[in-house]
């Protein structure tokens, strides 16, 4: 049986009916959630289960601490009282998880990457591709607005090639993986921006965990784990001062930003609350959308829904109005609130769903979104089949797409356009540096998977 599927539907229904308190479905999700990563990591690229934990803490757990502890600042206090935010929140984001659930269970196992020794051809593959990739963040800086998503798209390159060069199993491997990383952490630094490096080290270390430790207890996944959310934490708490000491630097000095705020800054209890209350929370954006729609603007009807979608499947040249990047206009239109035009910050799918429908319909959406995303990533694990050195392109795909804060066209636009582009580079890259030894790298994943068929493994197993 799949407990994971049978979770998910009877916490929706109690938290759809309000039956209980909303802790109790709360705990249910994120308990499955959790385990569901700790499962995977170590086991696939984990691109699902974070995926899963994301929504619950950003969704359900983030809101229901700012219930519990309300944020100082009253915008960012829940808009609506708790009973009518989580008779939506909770059904809407296990509608969403519910495809996923299933398409997680009868996913090929991708852990034959983890046994595949893809040789020196690979690992020189690797080296070009990285410079290559380091090549497009370097242009990137100059780049016209048209061609911005392509160069972001291409500098993310320089972590494929670093996986091409790990798996590789040449000696010099990890040193190649460790300065990709190294310079990515001084990348992120310098722009304050590490939504890219936490994504990207999510995944790197549950790939090198696969790859080292095959048979890693779940203690030792589970401290792994909590260590990675309290460094979040950490870095949260202290984003906000590094990024203005950083702009006070004449030069943009990275050590005398990071030396400011080592001095004068401290972490304590009303930090670490503040950052799961309100940073964690992208409830409060939500709960705005469910005070200000229908009361003070009419429900959207599909309108941005529909945009989305033609959008990512339909060059944006052809249209004369194009959604403006940064999700400020849905943001104003559906939460009644003004920011400033500097500023991006998005409804999520969940609250453009419930803006456009309503709160049953909405839920039906979310659940459409969920097949969409799920569906994406089965068919792009199936086509790796033909060759096991594609899995490591997937992250390039849904690297983006795991955020629940994000827009959905900006969400549909990035799992379609980086499709595209891994679908295009991939085969590229592949003949151009790999050539002969391509042809042996395919008959070794012939070897490697079995028949394509349900993953009999997964059957009958707590999910």
């Amino acid at each position: 049986m799949n407990w994971g599927f049978v979770c998910l539907v009877v916490a929706g229904g109690m938290g759809r009916l309000s039956l209980i308190p909303p802790e109790i479905p709360i705990f249910m999700v994120a308990a499955w959630g959790i385990n569901l990563l700790l499962r995977g990591m170590g086991r696939d690229i984990p691109i699902l289960e974070t995926t899963v934990v994301v929504y619950v803490m950003q969704l359900l757990v983030g809101a229901w601490i700012s219930y519990r502890v309300p944020p100082d600042f009253a915008r960012y206090q829940m808009a609506v009282p708790e009973s009518v935010y989580f008779s939506f929140a909770i059904p809407a984001v296990c509608a969403f998880l519910v495809p996923i659930c299933v398409a997680r269970r009868y996913l090929p196992r991708l852990d034959q990457v983890m046994t595949f020794e893809a040789g020196p051809a690979v690992f020189k593959a690797g080296v070009l591709i990285c410079i290559l990739g380091f090549g497009f963040l370097f242009v990137s800086r100059s780049a016209p607005v048209s061609l911005q998503f392509v160069c972001f798209l291409g500098s993310e390159l320089r972590f494929v090639g670093a996986l091409y060069c790990y798996f590789s199993r040449h000696r010099q491997r990890r040193w190649v993986l460790a300065a990709v990383l190294g310079l990515t952490i001084f990348s992120s630094l310098t722009t304050a921006m590490f939504h890219q490096l936490l994504i990207w080290g999510v995944i790197l270390l549950s790939l090198v965990l696969a790859r080292e430790f095959r048979r890693s207890p779940m203690g030792v996944r589970a401290a792994m784990l909590t260590a990675a959310f309290v460094a979040v934490i950490i870095l949260e708490s202290f984003k906000g001062s590094y990024r203005e000491a950083l702009r006070n630097q004449p030069n943009g000095s990275v050590f005398t930003a990071i030396r400011d705020v080592i001095s004068t800054e401290s972490l304590d209890q009303e930090k670490v609350l503040d950052v799961l209350r309100v940073r964690l929370n992208q409830g409060w954006i939500v709960s705005n959308v469910l005070r200000h729609i229908p009361a003070e603007a009419p429900y959207v009807y599909g309108e941005t829904f529909q945009t989305a979608f033609t959008e990512a499947f339909i060059p944006r040249f052809l249209f004369t109005k194009q959604t403006v990047a940064g999700g400020r206009q849905n943001f104003r239109r559906m939460t009644g609130l003004q920011i400033s035009d500097n500023t991006s910050m998005g409804v999520s799918p969940i609250g453009e769903a419930y803006g456009n429908f309503g709160t049953d319909i909405g839920i039906l959406a979310m659940f459409g979104f969920g097949v969409f995303f799920a569906s994406g990533y089965y068919f792009a694990c199936k086509w790796a089949r033909h060759n096991v050195l594609f899995l490591l392109w997937i992250p390039i795909i849904f690297s983006q797409a795991i955020k629940a804060e994000t827009d959905l066209a900006v969400v549909l636009n990035h799992l379609v356009k980086a499709a595209m582009f891994a679908m295009v580079m991939f085969p590229l890259l592949q003949q151009a540096l790999l050539g002969k030894a391509r042809k042996s790298s395919e008959a070794g994943t012939r070897r490697l998977n079995p028949p394509v068929t349900p993953n009999a493994g997964r059957r009958g197993r707590p999910q």
